[in-house]
């Protein structure tokens, strides 16, 4: 998988693996095993609904997840679970209504303006400053 996303056929990828094995009743979504840990992919629109939305609290991303991330992500909506997650939710939850995922004009010169402050020449750039502005 690594070779051919660094080759650029990540999509590919991932239609043969859903393709040679996806169950008949589940196309879109594979059980693997990875150094005896259990992992679930998906595609499938409803499981990513259940995942995200109507059942969040069956599927929480654990202490092990957040201890790898935390430094990166922060406490935040990708990294948490439970209380935390629902107030990370609670702060971002009024960016996406409605009116502002359909203005793609103000997100676009948002995010250009996000990229042009990250290219630092070299040095390195506190990312957590920069969302939080």
């Amino acid at each position: 998988m690594i070779k051919r996303a660094s080759q650029h056929q990540g999509l590919a990828v991932w239609e043969e693996l859903f393709s040679t094995y996806g169950h008949r009743n589940a196309p879109l979504t594979v059980e693997v095993k990875v150094l005896h840990h259990r992992i679930v992919l998906t595609a499938d629109a409803e499981n990513i609904r259940a995942v995200l939305a109507t059942q969040f609290n069956d599927f929480g991303k654990g202490e092990r997840f957040h201890a790898i991330w935390e430094e990166f992500l922060g406490d935040s909506i990708f990294s948490t679970d439970g209380e935390k997650w629902k107030l990370s939710r609670s702060l971002i939850r009024p960016q996406f209504v409605r009116e502002r995922v359909g203005d793609l004009e103000v997100v676009d010169r948002h995010a250009r303006t996000l990229v042009g402050l990250m290219d630092r020449g070299g040095e390195a750039v506190d990312f957590v400053d920069l969302f939080f502005r």
